[in-house]
């Protein structure tokens, strides 16, 4: 049987969730059906994941221009890629990857991934004008292409704006976070008297980390809380800390390590896809506690976590679903990653794309 050729584009293989999401799809792809290969836009930053993928014998390929040069540029180089790989889907990641798929000819499946809310995620990242003129544009993307949405949340709000799409929520690598080493890491972890909640992702305004800072400086010197994480608000996050029970460590390329020293995990996003960073907190059994949105929702509903969700930009209230949920901490053991097991297993996902790549490939 002649394997289905897929090439996936994104800009660059940088160590963040939509890279990790990529890898777990390709990671589990049938090799006997499937021959992936990966095309990137842009040079790769310092963290990159790219030798992770390379180590699974994939085919990367880069056009290696920046953003404003690429345009100009790229699609003779793209044209000489597909001429050669001859692709029979081609899967994008992103508004610029998206933006090249959109304009390559009904010749080829063509398919993306909708990790975001463009209208929410680029107004609150560039700005009002700047935002919704890239969230517009995005959506033209999509009504050219196939959309996969990373959630039932995200499938939601494209259905709201008239955009139809699948939904193949996001997985989490178990075999990442087996039972044994999770134990074998928390042995060695340093073990602290204090209640250590943790919370992982860029510090920017989407993320919301000025009430989380507010609230652990007033919940008193039994609560500690771990910030992985570097963006625009670093500074005045820490200028924020009146307690000193907050420790700010910059961005972690493993952030295992940091997870496994917590006793749980918080999160008081305003807007996400499927948080990559909870499901690997859960994978790891970490109790979460979680603003009240929609994905978030998505991830706990129905099990013990649902109750402690908070509301967004209300410190008081996230202070008493901390306290509440501290002393129910010990009952919590194998919640999280029962849960995720069930639900968001990466292997799972990949064979759904699978599925899908199948389908229109006939």
């Amino acid at each position: 049987m002649q394997k289905i050729k897929v090439l996936y584009i994104v800009s660059t293989l940088e160590s963040k969730g939509p890279t990790n999401q990529l890898f777990y799809l390709i990671k589990y792809l049938d090799r006997e059906v499937f021959d992936p290969m990966i095309l990137t836009l842009s040079p790769e930053p310092k963290s990159s994941m790219k030798a992770s993928f390379e180590k699974e014998g994939i085919d990367i390929q880069t056009l290696g221009t920046g953003r404003l040069s690429g345009i100009l540029k790229n699609k003779k180089i793209l044209k000489q890629i597909l001429q050669k790989f001859k692709p029979d889907i081609i899967q994008s990641m992103g508004i610029r990857a998206d933006g090249y798929n959109a304009g390559f000819g009904s010749e080829f499946k063509r398919i993306t991934t909708s990790r975001n809310f463009p209208l929410v995620d680029y107004v609150q990242k560039f700005g009002k004008i700047k935002g919704l003129l890239m969230a517009k544009m995005h959506i033209a993307y999509f009504k050219n292409l196939e959309v996969v949405a990373c959630s039932m949340s995200i499938f939601k709000q494209l259905s709201e704006i008239g955009v139809s799409s699948t939904t193949i929520q996001n997985g989490v690598d178990l075999s990442r976070f087996s039972p044994e080493s999770i134990t074998e890491m928390k042995n060695e972890s340093t073990v602290d008297e204090k209640i250590v909640f943790v919370t992982v992702g860029s510090l920017i305004f989407r993320k919301n980390n000025s009430q989380l800072i507010q609230a652990f400086s007033g919940l008193g010197e039994d609560f500690k809380l771990i910030v992985v994480g570097d963006g625009p608000e670093s500074d005045d996050l820490k200028s924020l800390d009146k307690l000193g029970n907050i420790e700010f460590v910059g961005h972690q390329s493993d952030v295992k390590k940091y997870l496994l020293e917590a006793d749980a995990f918080v999160s008081a996003s305003r807007a996400e896809g499927l948080p990559n960073a909870v499901l690997e907190a859960m994978a790891c059994d970490l109790p979460v506690i979680l603003s009240d949105i929609p994905p978030h929702r998505e991830l706990v509903e129905g099990s013990e976590f649902d109750t402690f969700l908070f509301n967004l930009d209300d410190v008081e209230d996230l202070k008493e679903k901390i306290q509440i949920f501290s002393k129910q901490l010990h009952g919590l053991g194998g919640v999280a990653r029962g849960l995720v097991s069930k639900r968001f297993a990466a292997e799972v996902m990949s064979k759904k794309y699978q599925k899908l790549y199948l389908q229109v490939s006939k």
